[in-house]
């Protein structure tokens, strides 16, 4: 009984890890994250080369994340939130506000 019950478990666990695809969702919210930077720095005139030079990294990188094609740390967006004037909870919000 224990055994049929654990296969069952297990069956309904893959299947919940089938339907749901992990990799897109973070995919897409790393690109609206990164076009929401993106228009962020815009609307304050600044330049990749500004921020970059304001955080202390290469520009390469800072292109890939408003591309949406790395996953910044925590430490990167805290101090991004900062150069942007915007706080670190209204940055990583999924909907797209601009102020």
């Amino acid at each position: 009984m224990f055994i049929n019950h654990l296969l069952i478990t297990i069956n309904y666990c893959e299947d919940i890890v089938k339907s749901y695809n992990f990799g897109m969702e973070d995919k897409e919210y790393l690109k609206r994250l990164g076009f929401k930077i993106k228009i962020l720095r815009k609307l304050r005139n600044l330049s990749q080369d500004d921020i970059a030079d304001k955080l202390f990294i290469d520009k390469s990188y800072y292109s890939k994340v408003e591309r949406g094609l790395t996953n910044p740390t925590i430490l990167y967006l805290r101090n991004l939130s900062k150069v942007l004037d915007i706080s670190i909870s209204e940055l990583v919000d999924s909907s797209i506000k601009f102020d």
